[in-house]
């Protein structure tokens, strides 16, 4: 038994992104430039905040542009809720109720389920 299509109860607040490894990309980017006097340590600055700006009211699936380079604000893989579970066998056997499956999904990753297929 399944339980698929899930759509989750959660804020964008609420999900981790993938933010501080863009950063962290871009920075060492304009590090090289800065290394090669393309950019001074200011421009950098300016720069990593402009990124910091962008990135206050990103939503999933924007992405930044710098010089070419494309950052992609994308969910976090490893946080990243499933949209399909397996039910366990235990809970099959107990023979429990439909709402006792989702109360499970939602007491196992910690949000609720505004709406899925069970079966």
């Amino acid at each position: 038994m399944k339980v698929t299509n899930i759509e989750w109860d959660i804020d964008e607040e609420d999900i981790e992104t993938n933010e501080g490894e863009l950063r962290d990309e871009l920075e060492e980017y304009l590090n090289g430039l800065r290394i090669c006097d393309h950019i001074t340590r200011s421009e950098q600055s300016d720069i990593l905040d402009d990124f910091d700006t962008w990135a206050e009211t990103a939503k999933i699936g924007d992405t930044y542009f710098y010089d070419g380079n494309e950052y992609t604000l994308e969910e976090d893989e490893d946080t990243k809720l499933p949209t399909e579970l397996d039910v366990p066998e235990e809970l099959i056997k107990k023979g429990c109720s439909t709402d006792e499956i989702i109360d499970w999904a939602s007491d196992e990753y910690g949000f609720c389920i505004k709406n899925c297929w069970i079966g």
